[in-house]
């Protein structure tokens, strides 16, 4: 609705009519695919005409809307979709046989990115083995669990397609024998469960990556002495680095950034279960200067659980470590920490931070930029707000 009123606002101020049709097309890629075929396709003559030669639709699969669905399929071609995205998830029968029912997979020859949600692996592996397109350089899934069976099924389809993109999304690869195609030349993965085995293999046969993103990392059976010994060749290329784990050590760490001096960002989402060293300043700034000599962007997010029999809680004493010129001046990397009533949780995080797993709750929050205790209901990804944020202590 947004788009088809930008449309309408954007016909009345210029005329429209006079654009190339590259143009026209430019300005359908930011459209979503019922505004174009139901409300610009309809404005007039000019616009029809457009819009029936566009080929770069984006069509999803949408369990709420199927008549919809439906009715666009009667307007455009297989070979116009350019991005196809399928969830069964709340749908009585399986995404994938709802749109091969719509239309013929042998035509989608231009297709180049496919999402896959909560569609069974077998059902998963049909589909993908019917598309005719060599093209694709994305691809995306969720999915409860795969095996190295099934995995290794999945992978030989993908052996066809030159892939840029691999989102394995909540797929647990918490298995040591797994490997990767030889002619992979993915440069950006994002996995569900890793162990440190498998970080290992991904960084010495994935030699083209530039990003990874590993949910849940696990450093698994391996202590600090055979972690030492197990540090991989130096990966040149990984420019981008993003870690969840509930618990991770100073040693874990360096085990992990040691393959990467060439990373450029950094981020860190860790549970602790009260107040480490790892959440004190200096042991970043020495890893960070030993191990990260490239990097220009880190981001972190600590928490834990206030116990009743913890000390008392002293946010300036926590962000104070924050406070030196390496971090303002140096880096601007601006860090802020909260207390949290409503789950009696301490965070400390940089700002702004996106963490779509966390929802941003009401907390008293102090930043490195001033002393001012603050009530706030803030989202992670927006700078603190000296207007809108309630001053709650004057001072600490």
């Amino acid at each position: 609705m947004k788009s088809a009123i930008l449309i309408i606002s954007l016909i009345e101020k210029m005329s429209l009519l006079c654009l190339p049709t590259e143009l026209l097309h430019s300005i359908f890629d930011k459209c979503d695919i019922e505004t174009i075929l139901f409300s610009v396709r309809a404005s007039c003559k000019r616009l029809y005409v457009a819009v029936n030669v566009y080929d770069r639709f984006h069509f999803t699969i949408r369990p709420e809307s199927l008549n919809v669905m439906k009715a666009i399929s009667g307007l455009i071609q297989p070979e116009q979709i350019i991005s196809l995205n399928i969830s069964t998830g709340g749908m009585k029968v399986d995404g994938t046989d709802l749109f091969t029912s719509f239309f013929d997979c042998n035509r989608l020859i231009r297709l180049r990115s496919i999402t896959l949600n909560y569609i069974g692996d077998i059902k998963m592996i049909h589909f993908l083995q019917k598309l005719s397109s060599n093209s694709l350089d994305s691809f995306s899934t969720k999915s409860q669990y795969m095996d190295e069976e099934r995995w290794t099924l999945l992978s030989s389809t993908f052996q066809r397609w030159n892939l840029r993109k691999l989102c394995m999304n909540d797929i647990d690869f918490r298995m040591e024998n797994i490997s990767w195609p030889d002619q992979f030349k993915l440069e950006y993965l994002t996995i569900g469960s890793c162990t440190c085995i498998q970080y290992l293999a991904i960084l010495s046969q994935l030699s083209y990556l530039k990003t990874l993103i590993i949910h849940d990392f696990s450093i698994g059976n391996m202590n600090n002495a055979l972690l030492s010994s197990n540090v991989p060749t130096v990966h040149p290329s990984l420019m981008s680095l993003i870690i969840t784990r509930r618990s991770i050590t100073p040693d874990n760490l360096i085990f992990l950034l040691s393959p990467v001096p060439s990373l450029r960002h950094f981020k860190l989402i860790s549970q602790r279960k009260t107040f480490d060293p790892m959440l004190d300043s200096s042991c970043f700034e020495q890893i960070i200067q030993t191990k990260l000599p490239a990097i220009n962007k880190f981001e972190f997010f600590f928490f834990y659980e206030y116990a009743p029999n913890d000390d008392v809680i002293n946010l300036a004493s926590l962000i104070a470590p924050f406070r030196t010129s390496y971090w303002i001046d140096d880096k601007r990397w601006f860090v802020s920490c909260a207390y949290v009533p409503q789950s009696n949780k301490i965070w400390l995080h940089t700002m702004p931070i996106n963490i779509p797993s966390i929802e941003s709750q009401p907390r008293v929050e102090l930043s490195c930029m001033d002393n001012i205790c603050r009530w706030t209901e803030r989202p992670f990804n927006h700078m603190e707000n000296t207007i809108i944020d309630e001053v709650c202590i004057k001072s600490v």
